[in-house]
C-alpha cells in the first residue's frame, strides 16, 4: 500500500511524515510548535513516519547516492545528455575531490535522518502511552538510524555519532572509531529486534519494520565486520566478529521468519517483483514507500525511477548499465544459463513494454547522450528495467515530475539467502550454501550449483547479478577486497578509495574538529 505525506516541524525542521493509512490522502497539516508535539502517540507515531517518509527524497536515489554505490563499481555508466551534470563520470574515473556536490548530498542527507530518528528516540520516551507501542515505534526509529549509519560507515568510515540529541546542544564533536560506530548501528539492530513487532504488520502499515526484518539487516552488519580485514587499517575483523555470527542470524530468519522469495509469476517472478502491484512482498524486508498526491502536486520526492527511466519515455537515463555488465552477463548466460534475469533486469532500446511503450534512445533536447538510435549491440541506449514504472501505475500526481509511483528496494530476502551462502561457505559448510543459494537460481532457472563448482567467486558474483542496479556493487567489491583488482585500471587506488572523503564543507564548518579521512587530508 502507498505510503501518504503529512507536514510537521519538530524543532524548527520541516519533515516529511509518512502513514500508511490512507486517510491522510497526503494533504499536507499545520505546522505544530514543539512544545505542543512530542505529547500522545499520535505524534509519537508521526515522528516515526517522518524517519520513514525522509528515505524517499532525492539524496538517497539520485546521483548522490547511485554515484558512490553503483557507477564507481564500473558496472553503471553516467548516461543521460552529456551536458546534464557532467561531474558524475568523476566516479567512473575516481578524479572526485572532498569538495563534490554529490559527495556533500550524500553525507548531510543520511545525518538530516538521523536527526529526525534522534528527535524521536530522545522524546518518545517521555510521552505517556502504551509501553509496548512505545517501544515498538522507538525500536523502528533505531533501525532506520541504524540503517543511515551503516550506509555512512561503509561510505565514510569513521564518522560522527550523535546517540540521541546531544544533551549539551554541542553538534561539533569528533568523528568515532569504525568498532564505535558498528557496536551503535548493533545496539540499534538488537533493540529493534527484541522490541518490533514479531509478526508481519497488516495490510494497511506493509512496509514497517518488523523484528525479523532488524534481526535480517543486523546480519548483513555483522557480515561487513567479520570481512574487515579486507578494508579496516588493522587487517582485521571489526569487533572481532566471526562468520558463525552471521550464520546464527540467517539460519533463524530463513527458518523462523515470514520471508520468502517473490515467485507468484513463474519464470516472470523477478521482473514482477519490482513493479508496483507487488510492493512490499512477502521478499520485501525493507523498502522505500514512495507516492505522489492528489491534492498537492508536486510535493513527490522519490526520483527514483525517472532518474534513471528512458528518456523518450519521460526518464533521464542516468545510472545506465555498463559494456562491462552487459560482457559479464552475456559471458554467464553461457556458463550459468543467467537468460531470465538478465531479460527483467535490463532493458533495450527497440523492446516493447508491456503497457505498449517502446524504449527509445537515450536522448535529451535532440542530442543522442547514450546510444545511437540507428545502433545495434553494445552502441544501443540500455537501462534498468527495476526502475520501470508502468505508465498505466502512474497517478500523475507529481507535477513536473514523472514516475515517482515506484517503491524502490532497500533490503530483500533473496539477499539473506546469499549472505547465509557466503557464512555457510566461509564455515565450511558447501551443502548448506548451496541450499540458500540454488533458492536465488532457482527462481530464474539457473544452472544449480554442486558440492564440487560452488566457490566464494560464484557467491560473489550471483550477488553482482541479483542485486545489480540495488546501490550494492561498489561497497561489496570494497567488502570483498576485489576493488583494486577490478577497478584499478579505472583508477581506484587502495587503501585510499575504501571510503570516501568526508565533505569539505563539514570540515570547514567544524573548525578543525571534525578531521579528513586519511588518504585524502
Amino acid at each position: 500500500m502507498k505510503r501518504n505525506f503529512i507536514y510537521i516541524a519538530i524543532f524548527s525542521l520541516i519533515g516529511l511524515f509518512t502513514s500508511c493509512k490512507d486517510i491522510f490522502n497526503y494533504d499536507p497539516y499545520n505546522q505544530v510548535p514543539p512544545t505542543q508535539f512530542w505529547t500522545s502517540q499520535s505524534d509519537a507515531e508521526k515522528a516515526v513516519f517522518a524517519c520513514y517518509g525522509t528515505i524517499v527524497d532525492w539524496p538517497f536515489n539520485d546521483p548522490a547516492t547511485f554515484n558512490l554505490a553503483s557507477i564507481a563499481s564500473g558496472d553503471t555508466k553516467k548516461g543521460g545528455t552529456a551536458s546534464d551534470q557532467p561531474n558524475v563520470n568523476q566516479f567512473s574515473n575516481f578524479t572526485f575531490s572532498s569538495t563534490h556536490n554529490h559527495i556533500s548530498e550524500n553525507y548531510n542527507a543520511r545525518y538530516f535522518l538521523i536527526n529526525m530518528c534522534n528527535q524521536a528516540i530522545t522524546n518518545i520516551p517521555k510521552i505517556t502511552m502504551d509501553e509496548t507501542a512505545k517501544k515498538e515505534l522507538i525500536g523502528e526509529a533505531k533501525f532506520i538510524r541504524a540503517w543511515a549509519y551503516f550506509d555512512l560507515v561503509k561510505t565514510f568510515g569513521e564518522v560522527i555519532v550523535y546517540d540521541g540529541l546531544p544533551v549539551d546542544g554541542n553538534y561539533n564533536i569528533s568523528k568515532s572509531s569504525l568498532a564505535d560506530i558498528y557496536k551503535l548501528i548493533e545496539s540499534d539492530l538488537q533493540y529493534a529486534t527484541a522490541n518490533c513487532r514479531v509478526e508481519p504488520w497488516s495490510a494497511e502499515w506493509k512496509g514497517r519494520i518488523t523484528s525479523y526484518g532488524a534481526k535480517a539487516y543486523l546480519a548483513k552488519v555483522e557480515m561487513y565486520e567479520a570481512c574487515g580485514a579486507n578494508f579496516t587499517e588493522d587487517h582485521s575483523a571489526i569487533n572481532d566478529r566471526k562468520w558463525a555470527d552471521v550464520k546464527a542470524l540467517t539460519d533463524d530468519v530463513i527458518s523462523h521468519g515470514p520471508y520468502k522469495l517473490f515467485t507468484e509469476k513463474g519464470d516472470s517472478s523477478f521482473f514482477y517483483l519490482f513493479r508496483i502491484p507487488y510492493e512490499n512482498s512477502d521478499e520485501s524486508i525493507f523498502e522505500a514507500q514512495c507516492g505522489t498526491s492528489a491534492t498537492v502536486g508536486g510535493i513527490a520526492r522519490s526520483s527514483y525511477a525517472q532518474y534513471q527511466w528512458a528518456t523518450n519515455l519521460n526518464g533521464w537515463a542516468f545510472n545506465a548499465p555498463s559494456d562491462q555488465l552487459i560482457n559479464d552477463w552475456e559471458a554467464r548466460i553461457a556458463t550459468d544459463n543467467d537468460v531470465l534475469r538478465y531479460q527483467q533486469s535490463i532493458i533495450w532500446q527497440g523492446q516493447t513494454l508491456p503497457d505498449g511503450d517502446v524504449i527509445g534512445a537515450a536522448t535529451q533536447n535532440g542530442t543522442s547522450a547514450f546510444g545511437d538510435v540507428n545502433a545495434t549491440g553494445l552502441a544501443r541506449s540500455r537501462f534498468s528495467l527495476k526502475a520501470y514504472e508502468s505508465r498505466n501505475d502512474d497517478k500523475h500526481n507529481g507535477g513536473w515530475q514523472a514516475f515517482c509511483e515506484q517503491n524502490y528496494k532497500l533490503y530483500r530476502f533473496a539477499e539473506v539467502l546469499l549472505i547465509d551462502a557466503e557464512a555457510e561457505f566461509m564455515l565450511g559448510n558447501k551443502q548448506e550454501a548451496i541450499n540458500s543459494i540454488n533458492l536465488v537460481r532457482d527462481r530464474v532457472k539457473e544452472t544449480p550449483l554442486t558440492v564440487s563448482n560452488i566457490s566464494l567467486q560464484k557467491i560473489w558474483d550471483e550477488r553482482r547479478f541479483e542485486l545489480a542496479f540495488e546501490n550494492d556493487r561498489f561497497f561489496d567489491l570494497v567488502r570483498t577486497g576485489l576493488a583494486a583488482t577490478l577497478l584499478g585500471t579505472s583508477g581506484f587506488t587502495a587503501p585510499k578509495n575504501y571510503f570516501y572523503p568526508l565533505p569539505q564543507q563539514a570540515i570547514d564548518v567544524s573548525q578543525g574538529i571534525l578531521k579528513q579521512n586519511k588518504y585524502w587530508e
